[in-house]
């Protein structure tokens, strides 16, 4: 692997930014990166989501159709 800098005047100031750069690489290659986690919804749960309102839905219903 080649890091070329040139942003010093000295060769002794390049070798170090090269060498900085170099650890910042290994660093940023150490770093496990983060797993997505999912947040949609399976089908079966939405299904049941569903029917468990209609459910209670239903429940609520009977008290407003009884006659006083």
């Amino acid at each position: 692997m080649i890091i070329k800098v040139q942003q010093h005047r000295t060769q002794e100031r390049n070798s170090a930014g090269a060498l900085e750069r170099l650890q910042q690489l290994i660093r940023s290659a150490a770093v496990v990166p983060k797993l997505r986690i999912s947040t949609r919804p399976t089908a079966g749960l939405r299904k049941r989501r569903l029917e468990s309102k209609d459910e209670r839905g239903k429940t609520k219903a009977l008290p407003r159709n009884v006659l006083e």
